[in-house]
C-alpha cells in the first residue's frame, strides 16, 4: 500500500468515527423516538405531572433544589434549550424545554387540524393556530409552566423557565 492510499484509509476511518460519534450525540441530545407513541406520550405526560407536581408543592425558584425528586431532576436535565416548539402529529415537539427568564417560546403549527396553547393555570395562551401558524410567549419569571392544547385533550407540554 503506497504512502497515498494509506492518508486515504486514515481519512475514511477519522470520517467515519467522527460521522458515527456525531450520530450517536445527537440522538442521546434528541432522544429516540419510540416505535410505541402511546408509551412515550404516557412518560412525557406523567414526567410534567412530576415536574407539575413539584411546582406545587414547593416554590421552583431554584430548578437544581435538592428537594426534587430523581425523576424531576433528570426531567429537567434532559429537557432540551430551546425557544422553538413545532405542533405536528397532535403533538407539541419538544414537549420540555428549558430557557432562560426573559426568554420567548415560538410554537409553530404544521397540523392540518387548528391548535390553541393554554397554560394550565391560565397565566397564557396563544390564539387558534391553523395550518402554518405560530404565535409565541415571553416568560419573565422563573419557575415550570405546563400548557396543554385546548383542541386535542391529552396534547401537553412543560417550559422550565430558569
Amino acid at each position: 500500500m503506497n504512502k497515498y492510499m494509506r492518508k486515504g484509509v486514515i481519512v475514511v476511518i477519522l470520517l467515519v468515527m467522527i460521522l458515527s460519534g456525531g450520530y450517536v450525540l445527537v440522538k442521546m441530545l434528541m432522544g429516540q423516538k419510540s416505535s410505541n407513541t402511546q408509551n412515550e406520550n404516557a412518560d412525557q405526560n406523567s414526567g410534567a405531572d412530576a415536574i407539575s407536581n413539584t411546582q406545587s408543592s414547593n416554590s421552583v425558584g431554584n430548578l437544581q433544589d435538592a428537594t426534587m425528586s430523581d425523576e424531576v431532576k433528570e426531567i429537567v436535565e434532559k429537557a432540551a434549550y430551546t425557544n422553538k416548539i413545532s405542533i405536528l402529529n397532535n403533538e407539541f415537539s419538544p414537549a420540555v424545554i428549558r430557557i432562560k427568564v426573559g426568554g420567548e417560546v415560538f410554537w409553530t403549527n404544521y397540523d392540518d387540524n387548528a391548535h390553541q396553547v393554554v397554560a394550565d393555570d391560565d397565566s397564557f395562551k396563544t390564539v387558534l393556530l391553523g395550518k402554518g401558524g405560530d404565535s409565541s410567549v415571553s416568560f419573565v419569571d422563573k419557575g415550570v409552566f405546563t400548557y396543554h392544547c385546548s383542541e386535542v385533550p391529552g396534547m401537553s407540554g412543560t417550559i422550565i423557565v430558569e
